[in-house]
C-alpha cells in the first residue's frame, strides 16, 4: 500500500505560478484567495470545494470533465449539494480544460444538448485534484520475491481509485492471514 503520487495532466500552462496541487491546500502548504477553480470534480476536488469554504474562501467553482461527485455516492452528492448549495461551491459540468494562461483557463463547454462551445473563465487560483498515479512497486514486488516473502499489493498502489475499495481489500488481505 505505497500510494499513488501527483502526476500533472497534459493541458498547456498546467506549471503556472497561480496553479496548485490539492494535496497542497488540504496539507495546509497554500490557502488560495480569490475566485478559486478546481480543476476535478471527484472526491478530492469536492473535499477541497469543502475545506475552501470551511476557511473562508468565498467565491469557488468545481470544473468536470463528467459530472462534478460523479465518483462520490448518489447520498453523499446529495448531502453535499445540501450543505453547500450552488451559490456556494458552484459546479461545472462537462467542462474539459484546454489551456491556461494569465490567470483564465480556456475549456471546451458541452450543454444538455450536445453542442460543444469554447469558453474562458478568469481565476486567481487554479486548484488541480485530478493526475494521480499508482507509485511503482516493483523494486519491492521483485525483493520480495526474491526473498520468498508472501505480499499483495493494495490500494493505490495497485489503481488509483476510491478510498472504500483499498479498505476492502486491506480487509482481504487481513482476512488471509
Amino acid at each position: 500500500a505505497t500510494g499513488a503520487h501527483y502526476v500533472a495532466p497534459q493541458i498547456p500552462g498546467i506549471d503556472s505560478a497561480d496553479v496548485v496541487v490539492a494535496e497542497d491546500v488540504l496539507s495546509g502548504k497554500v490557502l488560495p484567495q480569490g475566485e478559486v477553480v478546481i480543476l476535478g470534480g471527484s472526491t478530492v476536488g469536492c473535499e477541497t470545494a469543502q475545506y475552501l469554504i470551511e476557511k473562508g474562501v468565498k467565491d469557488v467553482r468545481v470544473m468536470d470533465m463528467k459530472r462534478v461527485g460523479n465518483n462520490m455516492g448518489m447520498l453523499r452528492t446529495m448531502f453535499q449539494d445540501i450543505e453547500y448549495p450552488g451559490d456556494k461551491i458552484k459546479k461545472s459540468n462537462k467542462s474539459k480544460i484546454t489551456g491556461i494562461e494569465d490567470h483564465n483557463i480556456n475549456y471546451k463547454f458541452t450543454d444538455k444538448f450536445k453542442k460543444t462551445s469554447d469558453k474562458t473563465r478568469h481565476f486567481d487560483t487554479l486548484v488541480v485534484a485530478v493526475g494521480t498515479a499508482s507509485r511503482d512497486t516493483s523494486a519491492l514486488t521483485a525483493k520480495c520475491d526474491e526473498l520468498g516473502i508472501a505480499y499483495d499489493v493494495i490500494g493505490d498502489a495497485k489503481k488509483v481509485r476510491m478510498g472504500i475499495d483499498a479498505t476492502a481489500e486491506a480487509y482481504e488481505v487481513g482476512m488471509k492471514i
